[in-house]
């Protein structure tokens, strides 16, 4: 894959995450019942997420080893609040395949 895609790929990702949070933001008031408390958890843990991620990049301490070269490791904070993305993204996508497959079925019937 060229650079240029890579690039656009690394752009693409946090633009799908604010769109599933805001989904999930509004779903999570639009629904009642306890489907109300998942979608209010998936936005909870991808803004959470987003700002520890935003954190960790900003209090990030060097990293550079004896002969002063940058160290290439990810921190494991950097990794849990990616992570923690992830899974509230894929609620997200869960929830709405569930919702979408839920309604194209109720109409068959």
């Amino acid at each position: 894959m060229p650079d240029t895609g890579l690039t656009l790929f690394a752009l693409a990702m946090p633009v799908l995450a604010v769109i599933l949070l805001l989904t999930a933001a509004v779903l999570a008031v639009r629904t009642r019942g306890v489907r109300r408390f998942g979608w209010g958890f998936c936005a909870v843990l991808i803004a959470g997420s987003m700002l520890a991620t935003a954190g960790v990049l900003c209090c990030m301490p060097a990293m550079v080893d004896q002969d002063g070269a940058v160290i290439g490791e990810m921190p494991p904070a950097f990794g849990l609040s990616l992570m923690g993305i992830a899974l509230g993204c894929g609620g997200v996508l869960l929830g709405l395949l569930r919702r979408t497959l839920g309604a194209a079925i109720g109409r068959r019937r």
